[in-house]
């Protein structure tokens, strides 16, 4: 097996941060398109009041479930030490770990959509952006490559593990859909 060593760098640190940062522009910028679009054709383009109840409540999951996150990686850290994840991926898994139980609890809630959006849509969006995240771990050398010197995964995991989180939300978007279609037949 083959290990990489990665050496501790400020400019790492300076990339990963302008990488994100492109992340949030790249979005932002969606939004105000999405936003437009969806003024000029007149479509409904918030949530009402129980939906931003839930989505406060959603929140305060999510919240929590990082917060449970942190103290169990600190207990583990200071039990056994760093356990097969480098403590950057371990605070990374706490952050998807709270942002999936936000939006699987708004999915259920019926809060994570407003009358306007499109699921099917997003659904082939989240697809697309799971297969790149998957993609990505493979070119940056996969398994062989995201493992350091100690035995530990590496950062290469967090696309890996950031493709697991959005193949959960798709499920669980998918089972919502068709339990909604189910009951629409139904009534």
């Amino acid at each position: 097996m083959e290990f990489i060593i990665m050496e501790k760098s400020p400019f790492f640190a300076i990339g990963f941060i302008a990488g994100l940062f492109l992340v949030f522009i790249v979005c932002f910028i969606i939004r105000i398109v999405s936003v437009k679009l969806l003024k000029k054709s007149k479509k409904q383009f918030e949530y009402d009041e129980r939906q931003m109840a839930a989505r406060g409540k959603a929140s305060t999951i999510g919240f929590t479930v990082l917060c449970f996150w942190q103290i169990l990686t600190m207990c583990i850290d200071i039990s056994f030490g760093t356990l097969f994840m480098t403590p950057a991926l371990w605070n990374f898994c706490g952050l998807i770990a709270g942002i999936t139980a936000f939006v699987i609890t708004c999915i259920w809630k019926d809060a994570y959509f407003t009358q306007s959006n499109k699921k099917t849509g997003f659904i082939i969006f989240i697809i697309i952006m799971t297969i790149i995240n998957i993609v990505i771990f493979f070119i940056n050398g996969g398994i062989n490559k995201a493992i350091t010197e100690e035995g530990l995964l590496g950062t290469p995991f967090t696309n890996l593990f950031a493709a697991i989180m959005l193949l959960i939300i798709t499920i669980n978007l998918i089972i919502k859909i068709c339990k909604d279609k189910k009951n629409d037949t139904e009534a």
